[in-house]
């Protein structure tokens, strides 16, 4: 269908992975828990070739469900197609040079921004070693009063969601800054008491010969007050971000913008090309790290 639809398509593969794991946690004190994780994925990886100008991209359409996910049939179409369309979109856009300018992101697909500037120092691994800026500043004032940074592994259907954490904790919603103020970090049980708080439920192993240490499950923004269009017209040139690719965290990042605008006299002028050379993926809702890690901005 896709390859009918766009005739820019040079090569188009798609592949499908599931997962069905049942996870059992048992500790010398007592503790006995289990839970369920399911996840299935569509990979759409695709060539797109106009103008003489090419390019590859990759990415997924993930739910944490079984084959309920694609039971409406709309939901990945429609995601196959914009894939394409945004590809060949971006074929069109124009470079633009490196500059200090005022950045607007969209609400919902930037949540990448504060995992990578605030996320992985909030994790009790980086701020028990002193790797973190946020060491020593619990209930200081960290940013702006208009941020609140929030984790929760709670919230249904989402694909940073569980029952428990790798260690049999509970899964919690976590406020990590509210308000400006710093209010925690997320924990496992070695770096809590090593900190000496409990356990988050944000305990997380990469397989059975790791040892768990803390990571992110959900991580937002929550919603604010200011209006999107008068953010927008407050700037005379800058950059609009719609959507972000992937990134590095820590006391210095990066971030690649997957999808970027041209900001002039307070309008949103035209798309500017996304010219970094690595691989680039696109996720359906959720940029992951591993099992868990989605990331998502409200604001």
């Amino acid at each position: 269908m896709l390859r009918e639809a766009q005739e820019i398509i040079r090569q188009l593969n798609i592949d499908y992975f599931d997962t069905d794991q049942r996870v059992e946690i048992f500790n010398s004190e007592g503790l006995r828990t289990e839970d369920r994780r399911i996840t299935s994925r569509l990979r759409l990886q695709a060539t797109v070739e106009a103008d003489g100008r090419s390019k590859y991209e990759w990415g997924d359409f993930t739910r944490p469900q079984g084959f309920e996910a694609f039971r409406s049939e709309n939901d990945y179409t429609s995601f196959a197609e914009e894939f394409i369309k945004d590809m060949a979109e971006d074929l069109r856009a124009v470079p633009v040079k490196s500059c200090i300018v005022p950045v607007v992101f969209e609400a919902g697909p930037c949540g990448t921004f504060w995992h990578e500037t605030c996320g992985h120092q909030l994790e009790a691994s980086a701020v028990s070693r002193n790797a973190s800026d946020f060491a020593g500043k619990v209930e200081q004032i960290v940013a702006s009063e208009k941020v609140t940074l929030i984790d929760d592994g709670t919230i249904p259907g989402l694909y940073g969601s569980a029952a428990i954490d790798d260690e049999g904790f509970p899964t919690r919603k976590n406020i990590l800054i509210e308000n400006g103020v710093l209010k925690g970090y997320l924990c496992d049980r070695l770096c809590g008491r090593r900190l000496g708080i409990p356990s988050t439920g944000s305990g997380r192993r990469q397989g059975y010969t790791y040892a768990p240490v803390p990571r992110m499950s959900n991580t937002y923004l929550a919603a604010g007050s200011d209006n999107d269009e008068e953010m927008i017209s407050s700037v005379d040139e800058g950059l609009f971000v719609k959507r972000l690719g992937g990134g590095t965290g820590g006391r210095e990042f990066s971030i690649a913008v997957s999808e970027g605008y041209w900001i002039k006299n307070g309008k949103i002028s035209h798309r500017l090309r996304s010219d970094f050379r690595s691989q680039r993926k696109r996720n359906s809702g959720m940029d992951q790290e591993s099992r868990h890690g989605w990331k998502y901005s409200e604001n």
